[in-house]
């Protein structure tokens, strides 16, 4: 959010300079830099849209003809808003954009050449509207330098990063009251001087609230006889500096208090809302309402809308309909004031993708004692600025009062949380700069909440308002803990990080991704048993990921594109799905690791080309060697799967059989699913590691190399092995294999390497090798093997 240091200045007289007063700011809790509202483009002129046709084989680009003062030029613009006879802001070839990182350049689209480009007020840095393009006010300034004529303030402005609990903050009075805690100060009083005619408001408008749950409050005033016209120079000025352009006096003047005091209303043309009718209520179905921003949108039975007594002519709380607007013609207006709820604003607004500024405020909840007084105020600069007879009276309807909050808090409790020493004066001025009013009773205070601090709820919410007035820097910190052993308990996630630092000790690198798939990602792995989002954002964000792997395969792809070609990934997140229970269907997730191998062109001459499948099983072998879990491999169609304990824990994944152009045009990629929880379960039932003393005898190795069946799993070979050799073998180890040359087809050599050694005495070599004699003889046996 932006706010000006001079439209501040409207309520606070402060004397911190501006240095001080983001650092203030930003240790109360509001992260916010000072900037100087200077545009971020360059070379942007005026120019007037003379004809728009169709672009061939597109359904939303459009050829317009631009007049630019000196020329006329082809440019393509997909805006939706974009209309014969309007004027606009031109980017031509040579102009930039985003403070000089874009530069405009002629270039063709759909076969058709562009010669620059028709900017959204996003794009122009001014605002955070990309609906369509910015259309400028009828004016004599084709050609002419748009940032001179549009853009001439430069005046200092705030811009906060604000949390979304601090919906208290999203105007310039939010933001004055944090600096009167900086500076103990107390803001200015303004009074609302309104003339009104003597006819009665209860005359001209019937009000009737459907849903008290979405709407609990709906306040409206009327004004009759305005004048709508050009803003005066102070208003246009004033919502400039903020980003803000400028409509025409009524629009503007409702726009102002917006930012000025954080209450977002709406003005509807009074003789637009037939049989002189306003209900609110949720829509029935799908209706389509053609918005102010000349957009037609679909509605359903979650929004909440404002309706005449024969169609809707709002969606509440998020935009207005254009059936209803104010124009040139308006005589008679009237002003909505109302609170909605939070919840049915922003899943309304998230519904239909579009955030405005009313919706912004509403869904982070605005002061529902502030109605009267923010309807007042429209009211009386309406009249200022427009004339206009304020009608007596105003339609309040609040079928039931809002209880105001009241908390109960013990500042012993909140010095012993927070580490500090203050006593009840200290907590009382401190409450007393944050407009709470206290109750005092021993050592009990009694929190009076205002109502514009939605986010209070809580003692412990109380304790951090203390925290952040009095200074987290303030706070002494020590050097020493105390606590009872009894609090201390294990970490759930102990495994699960001690993986992560395995691998990530191994060269391998963590990755995060999106929770949420595609429907294609989500088909890589579906069992037709999927989480599917209800209300997903996009198309590519429609179910909870059923698999760790998409992202993994989205990460490969990135990297690769970008010339990455050795590395090696993993993650550890949950997975969702679904499974039959007896009355319907249940919702599980499990966590799982994923792990992904790229080591296709690895940079050295003795192990040029040398990373394999087997190079894979060994770091997946290492990896649960650490965890202290013996693993088996059983390969089924080149889809590996791993167990432990005769349970199965994750797979080696045949890439050929994923849908994806990745792995069709890089070979060498390898893509490992384990399951979390069951390695957890597994591990968890097994006996406590115990440390054994060092072994004070020799050990001794035998090497042996014999030709084999291919077809022969190693897992067959060691078992066989094991069966003959006793306990003297306490290894064996594949150093070497070997295809081609003198090797028959169908067959390979494997040398093993063996070591024998003795926890009670020395070994001979004549007991070691009567037991390579058994190993040679059941092999031979078994598998007719060839000794080298």
């Amino acid at each position: 959010m932006i706010v000006s240091i001079d439209w501040l200045k409207d309520h606070i007289d402060f004397n911190s300079s501006l240095k001080d007063l983001e650092r203030e700011l930003t240790a109360l809790g509001l992260e916010c830099s000072i900037k100087t509202n200077n545009p971020s483009f360059s070379g942007i002129i005026i120019g007037q849209v003379l004809s728009v046709k169709k672009v061939k084989d597109s359904d939303h680009l459009n050829l317009c003809i631009v007049n630019t003062g000196t020329e006329e030029l082809e440019i393509v613009c997909g805006a939706p808003n974009v209309k014969k006879n309007i004027y606009v802001p031109v980017a031509l070839p040579g102009a930039t954009l985003d403070n000089g990182n874009f530069k405009i350049k002629k270039t063709k689209i759909r076969g058709q050449i562009s010669n620059g480009m028709i900017c959204s007020e996003k794009e122009l840095g001014i605002s955070d509207s990309h609906e369509g393009i910015m259309i400028l006010n009828n004016d004599d300034n084709i050609g002419n330098d748009f940032a001179s004529i549009y853009f001439n303030d430069t005046s200092e402005i705030i811009e906060l990063d604000l949390t979304p609990n601090r919906g208290d903050c999203f105007s310039h009075l939010g933001v004055a009251r944090e600096i009167a805690i900086i500076e103990n100060k107390t803001l200015k009083i303004k009074e609302n001087k309104i003339s009104v005619s003597s006819e009665n408001i209860n005359n001209n408008i019937d009000i009737e609230i459907n849903d008290v749950k979405s709407c609990p409050r709906y306040c409206a005033r009327m004004i009759r006889n305005v004048k709508v016209q050009e803003s005066p120079e102070w208003l246009k000025k004033r919502l400039e500096s903020i980003g803000q352009k400028s409509i025409n006096n009524i629009v503007d003047a409702a726009n102002y208090i917006l930012f000025d005091q954080g209450h977002p209303m709406h003005t509807f043309d009074y003789n637009k809302i037939s049989k002189s009718k306003i209900i609110v209520k949720k829509s029935k179905g799908k209706d389509r309402i053609v918005c102010l921003d000349g957009i037609e949108r679909e509605v359903d039975e979650n929004h909440l809308l404002i309706c005449d007594a024969d169609k809707p002519i709002a969606i509440a709380g998020i935009i207005g309909s254009d059936n209803s607007c104010v124009d040139k013609n308006t005589k008679d207006i009237l002003i909505e004031s109302a609170y909605f709820d939070p919840v049915t604003i922003r899943k309304g607004a998230k519904l239909l993708d579009l955030s405005t500024d009313a919706s912004k405020r509403f869904e982070r909840d605005t002061d529902i004692d502030n109605l009267e007084n923010a309807m007042n105020m429209l009211c009386a600069l309406i009249q200022d600025i427009a004339g206009g007879e304020v009608l007596d009276g105003l339609k309040d309807i609040y079928p039931k009062n809002k209880d105001s909050k009241c908390i109960d808090f013990n500042y012993h409790n909140c010095n012993k949380l927070l580490g500090t020493n203050l006593n009840k004066k200290d907590i009382k001025n401190i409450f007393n700069q944050l407009s709470i009013q206290v109750d005092e009773s021993e050592d009990l205070f009694k929190c009076n909440i205002p109502s514009f601090r939605n986010d209070l709820e809580r003692e412990v919410d109380l304790h951090e308002e203390i925290a952040r007035v009095y200074g987290y820097d303030n706070i002494e910190y020590s050097e020493s803990f105390s606590s009872s052993y009894s609090c201390v308990k294990n970490d759930k996630h102990a495994r699960i990080k001690n993986i992560s630092t395995i691998l990530s000790l191994n060269g391998y690198h963590e990755h995060y991704s999106n929770s949420l798939l595609s429907e294609n990602e989500n088909n890589f792995f579906t069992c037709g048993m999927d989480v599917e989002i209800s209300n997903p954002l996009s198309k590519d964000m429609k179910y909870l990921r059923n698999s760790i792997i998409p992202g993994l395969i989205r990460a490969l792809s990135h990297n690769i594109n970008h010339g990455n070609k050795n590395f090696k990934l993993f993650e550890i997140g949950t997975i969702h799905k679904k499974i039959k229970a007896k009355d319907n269907n249940r919702y599980v997730q499990e966590n799982h690791l994923g792990v992904a191998w790229n080591c296709t062109d690895i940079k050295d001459w003795k192990e040029k080309n040398s990373f394999d499948l087997y190079s894979v099983k060994g770091d997946i072998k290492y990896l649960f060697e650490m965890l202290g879990l013996e693993i088996d491999f059983t390969n089924k169609n080149n889809d590996i799967s791993i167990s432990s304990s005769k349970k199965n824990i994750g797979r080696i994944l045949n890439t050929s059989n994923i849908d994806s152009k990745l792995f069709t045009k890089h070979e060498g990629l390898f893509l490992a699913e384990f399951n979390l929880d069951t390695i957890n379960s597994i591990l968890s039932r097994g006996e406590s590691i115990k440390a054994l003393p060092v072994n004070p005898y020799p050990s001794i190795e035998r090497d042996i190399s014999f030709i084999i069946d291919r077809s022969i799993q190693y897992k067959e070979i060691a078992d066989a092995i094991n069966s003959v050799s006793g306990e003297l073998l306490k290894n064996i180890s594949l150093f070497d294999l070997y295809e081609g040359k003198n090797i028959d087809k169908g067959f390979h050599s494997l040398a093993l390497s063996f070591l024998f050694s003795s926890n009670t005495r020395t070994l001979i070599d004549d007991e070691v090798d009567e037991i390579m004699n058994k190993i040679i003889k059941v092999l031979k046996q078994k598998y007719n093997i060839v000794q080298r």
